[in-house]
């Protein structure tokens, strides 16, 4: 199983909460790309709230604090995902500004 680990954080400031959000595992294997935030995200409003490019069809799932993808990723190809300003979580709290992960 190929599996790679990825550390890197966007760390955003929500009123009084702290919030964050990185790609916390890409299995190449299982074609899923995990998302790790502070809060729980609601799976549906994920999907709304993100793109992909280069574009790619996916499905989502959570798993407590984590919004999983699954798709057809091209193992080794690069992709740019991007939260768009207004997600919110299901503690209430929004994003505050588009982040974009690569």
């Amino acid at each position: 199983m190929k599996t790679m680990s990825k550390e890197k954080q966007n760390k955003v400031y929500t009123g009084k909460h702290h919030r964050m959000f990185s790609i916390s595992n890409i299995d190449e294997e299982n074609r899923t790309v995990e998302l790790s935030f502070s809060s729980p995200v609601i799976p549906a409003q994920g999907l709304e709230m993100l793109s992909i490019k280069p574009a790619v069809k996916v499905s989502a799932s959570a798993s407590g604090k984590r919004l999983i993808l699954s798709g057809p990723f091209k193992p080794g190809m690069k992709y740019s995902i991007v939260m768009k300003k207004g997600l919110s979580a299901a503690d209430g709290a929004l994003l505050e500004k588009t982040l974009t992960e690569n």
